[in-house]
């Protein structure tokens, strides 16, 4: 199990330091906030869903009757996210064909939407985004 987690951890740390954006140039005061190009809000997409995972998985392991039954699978969990910042809808997308493990993939997420920052490229935008929790059993 401890192996399993140090994986995750490290899949969800390689991911997150993939998605930073590169450093600012310092240039002369604008009125507002720059507009974020597409990638960047992709990027910062791709960030927020690695660190929804890496919150989720630093207060929940792998669901104990899951182990027992040895069930292992991919959830996919869409959340959307209003410009306010709040959760306006969750949902399963994908199961991974056992019940206990698409409900813990839905409680990961619920635990880990308030602790996450969202990313700066996606404050005030309304936006989806999809996070595939993956259950693999530990050798």
């Amino acid at each position: 199990m401890c192996r399993l987690r140090r994986w995750l951890t490290a899949a969800c740390a390689a991911l997150a330091l993939s998605a930073w954006p590169a450093p600012a140039q310092v240039s002369s005061p604008q009125a507002g906030p720059p507009p974020h190009s597409q990638a960047a809000v992709d990027s910062a997409m791709q960030l927020y869903g690695a660190r929804l995972l890496q919150t989720g998985h630093k207060h929940r392991g792998y669901p104990a009757a899951a182990l027992e039954q040895k069930l292992s699978g991919v959830a996919t969990i869409e959340v959307e996210i209003g410009a306010d910042g709040k959760v306006k809808h969750k949902s399963l997308i994908g199961s991974s064909s056992h019940r206990i493990l698409d409900e813990h993939a839905m409680q990961l997420l619920e635990l880990a939407l308030p602790l996450t920052e969202v990313p700066s490229a996606l404050t005030g935008r309304a936006f989806k985004v999809r996070v595939s929790v993956n259950y693999v059993l530990p050798e």
